[in-house]
């Protein structure tokens, strides 16, 4: 399992090896949900990809 913390003003660091294996780049947007009390994200899609 790979943890990160949150800062004072509620921000994370997204950990490399989850911004390596979602091909994540500086500038991506990502999308959060709610689902059965668990939070999830994931890349928000871009046709440019």
């Amino acid at each position: 399992m790979i943890t990160s913390k949150l800062t004072q003003k509620a921000q994370t660091t997204i950990p490399q090896p989850i911004r390596h294996a979602l091909h994540l780049q500086p500038g991506d947007e990502v999308v959060y949900s709610i689902e059965g009390g668990s939070s999830h994200f994931e890349p928000r899609h871009r046709s440019s990809r």
